[in-house]
Formats: structure tokens, C-alpha cells, sequence
């Protein structure tokens, strides 16, 4: 028992080095990043697993899919202000977070309709319009049905 405590407190990074590495993140060094994620990954896979024990399912997105995207989501941001590891977690628990409810959102629309597109009042009754004009064109001149190009 007290080996296996032993060899998971060796395996873990220190609080220290997290941090270390947080700061170099926000000194924009980006290979500090790629450094830390394999870090915090174990605990971002519990924060994923939390998240998506309140999920419906049969969901799409597994914990490491999850972890995964709020990785993308985390790096694709200019600068991710976190000062330490607890805090880093609870960042990325929020952009997982996010990428659930977008996933529900894209899920949503794809079952209301998803491939309409919303456009604005004016456009839509300038479009008419023009449907309109081409068809009253195509009366006026059957011979020259594409006229009004």
C-alpha cells in the first residue's frame, strides 16, 4: 500500500513545476504548454468524467475526446491566465464545459434544420425580390429565360 502512494507521488509533478510552467505559458513560450498538458492530463480526465457524468447517454464525446477539445480550446486562446495547477483545472473544466454545450447546440440545430441559414430580414425580402423579377422577366421574354443576370 504505501509503495503505490510512494510511486503515484513520484509520478505526479509537484504544484512547483506546474506553476513554473503556467508562468513560461503566459510569457507566451508555447512549448511550455506542450510540456505541461501531459502534466495535469489525469486530472483533466476526472474533471472530464465529472462534467460528462451529468451528460445523456450514449454521448459522443468520450473523457479523453473531451479533454481533448478543451486542450484545442485552451491553446487556441491568446493567453490562459491561470496561476496554478488547481486553477489551470478549473479553466479547463469550464472550456470543457463550453464544448459540451456547443456539441448540444450543434446537436440541436442539426435536428431543428441544422443546414438553414439565418439571414437577415432585408436580405431575405431582397431576395424575393429578385426571384420575382426573374420570374416576371421570364413571362415577359420566355425565349430569354436566364435574362436579368
Amino acid at each position: 500500500m504505501r509503495q503505490t502512494r510512494w510511486k503515484k507521488l513520484m509520478a505526479e509533478p509537484s504544484d512547483h513545476e506546474v506553476t513554473k510552467l503556467l508562468a513560461a505559458v503566459r510569457g507566451g513560450d508555447n512549448q511550455a504548454f506542450e510540456r505541461l498538458y501531459p502534466m495535469v492530463y489525469d486530472e483533466l480526465r476526472r474533471a472530464a468524467r465529472r462534467q460528462l457524468a451529468g451528460e445523456r447517454m450514449g454521448h459522443t464525446l468520450d473523457t479523453a475526446g473531451l479533454v481533448n477539445e478543451a486542450y484545442l480550446k485552451l491553446v487556441d486562446a491568446p493567453n490562459t491566465p491561470a496561476e496554478g495547477r488547481q486553477h489551470f483545472v478549473r479553466i479547463a473544466a469550464r472550456a470543457m464545459r463550453q464544448v459540451l454545450v456547443d456539441h448540444a447546440r450543434k446537436r440541436r440545430a442539426e435536428k431543428r434544420g441544422g443546414e438553414w441559414v439565418r439571414t437577415s430580414q432585408l436580405r431575405a425580402n431582397s431576395s424575393a425580390r429578385l426571384r420575382r423579377r426573374k420570374r416576371s422577366c421570364a413571362r415577359q421574354r420566355p425565349r430569354e429565360a436566364g435574362c436579368g443576370r
